[in-house]
């Protein structure tokens, strides 16, 4: 009998267990890997808008000193 309530007590805290990591950890792990891919994106888009700034830029500056 002594056994079957250790195999019991062992399946109900598997289930708590993984309730628990479902309701409280998973969406935890989920938000923080949204806001650094937020973040990652965010400044991937500066640096190509900056990027593409200074191509511009040159591309002006080329333009203007061959026909100027």
């Amino acid at each position: 009998m002594n056994d079957k309530i250790k195999t019991v007590l062992a399946y109900l805290g598997i289930i708590i267990a993984i309730y628990v990591s479902f309701k409280f950890i998973i969406p935890v792990i989920f938000k923080i890997l949204g806001i650094f891919i937020s973040v990652f994106f965010t400044i991937l888009m500066w640096l190509s808008i900056a990027i593409v700034a200074i191509l511009l830029i040159n591309y002006l500056y080329n333009l203007y000193k061959n026909n100027g």
